[in-house]
């Protein structure tokens, strides 16, 4: 075998080896491809339960404006404003469910409680003077309404 032909079979092997690299390389980026477009138009799975202690909901700058959480035997339910001066708190547990109310840095503030013994409601305001309360009873021992006025006395609705 003269060089000349040596070099023509040489060169034709290797031409032989990029077209099958070549083929190889296609098949390698299309597969690629087909799986970035796969990943990319798959809808992300959504738990049927999502579990945890507590949950917070935050703005665009990363301040919690709300919180959902266990504490102890109560459930509560947090949502504030972003200077946190007012509140609108739901809070229940195995004696009392509460709705809070809360403005002016915690100066002003409206309760709503139910109770579970007795029966009763509570209502109440605070403001930097006091507490001012409104309990409404209605259960077995008898029904009344008690206020607590910031100022004077107690007053019982019917009196005894």
């Amino acid at each position: 075998m003269s060089e000349q032909n040596f070099l023509l079979n040489r060169l034709a092997k290797i031409e032989r080896e990029v077209r099958i690299w070549r083929i190889f390389a296609l098949l390698s980026m299309g597969c690629i491809a087909v799986a970035v477009t796969m990943g990319a138009s798959s809808k992300p799975e959504i738990p049927q339960v999502l579990r945890a202690k507590e949950f917070q909901l935050v703005d665009d700058s990363g301040t919690i404006r709300a919180t959902l959480k266990t504490l102890g035997n109560s459930t509560q339910l947090r949502m504030h404003d972003g200077s946190k001066k007012s509140e609108v708190a739901i809070i229940a547990n195995d004696s009392n469910a509460i709705v809070d109310l809360t403005n002016d840095n915690r100066i002003n503030s409206a309760n709503i409680e139910a109770y579970a013994s007795g029966g009763s409601i509570g209502l109440s305001r605070r403001t930097g003077n006091g507490k001012a309360l409104t309990h409404i009873v209605g259960g077995t021992e008898g029904s009344f309404v008690k206020l607590q006025p910031l100022k004077g006395n107690e007053i019982l609705i019917p009196a005894e």
